[in-house]
């Protein structure tokens, strides 16, 4: 599902659980990301197909999400993120570029996406300290139409999406209607 966060002021992109099953947009597909894919390209999102990606993840996503930066990186984007993660990635054979976070001083990842340098955003965040510390990177995104992935598996299936976009490998099927006599 894709929502229309740029219609609602100071939303937030992070959903709740009411929230998962409704949006503005729908993609139906064989598996999870060819939906989101298609959700995506009927929203107007465009698919950004080279470009830096900025992630800021939280503890326990960066071992599950080490694989979808070396991937990106294998597709020709850069990456960048916030000091603990460029670190674990810099540790682990993935080139980063570590970003200051927004209280950190500037300039700061927030910079960096109003700027256009980047492309699109993974944000993983838990705890009510962390979420509004990075409500801002989330905001931006949503200000300059940037697409913002705020859980792991959703950015694993928004790389195999970027991956089918680039090769178009996805269909376009009608619902089917049934009528009644």
């Amino acid at each position: 599902m894709v929502f229309p966060f740029k219609k609602f002021f100071e939303s937030d992109t992070i959903l709740g659980p009411e929230m998962k099953s409704t949006g503005e947009s729908m993609g139906r597909g064989e598996d999870y990301s060819e939906a989101l894919l298609k959700a995506l390209v009927t929203s107007q999102h465009a698919l950004p197909q080279t470009g830096e990606v900025f992630m800021s993840l939280r503890e326990k996503d960066k071992g599950e999400l080490l694989g979808v930066a070396k991937e990106l990186l294998e597709l020709g984007y850069t990456i960048s993120a916030t000091g603990g993660t460029a670190r674990f990635f810099n540790s682990n054979g993935v080139m980063c570029e570590e970003i200051k976070k927004v209280h950190e001083g500037r300039p700061n990842c927030v910079d960096r996406i109003r700027s256009g340098q980047v492309a699109f955003v993974i944000n993983t965040t838990s705890g009510r300290q962390s979420i509004e510390a990075s409500a801002s990177i989330r905001r931006s995104c949503i200000d300059y139409s940037i697409p913002c992935i705020t859980e792991s598996d959703a950015a694993q299936s928004f790389l195999i999406a970027l991956k089918r976009s680039q090769v178009k490998d996805f269909t376009v099927s009608p619902l089917t209607l049934n009528v009644y006599s």
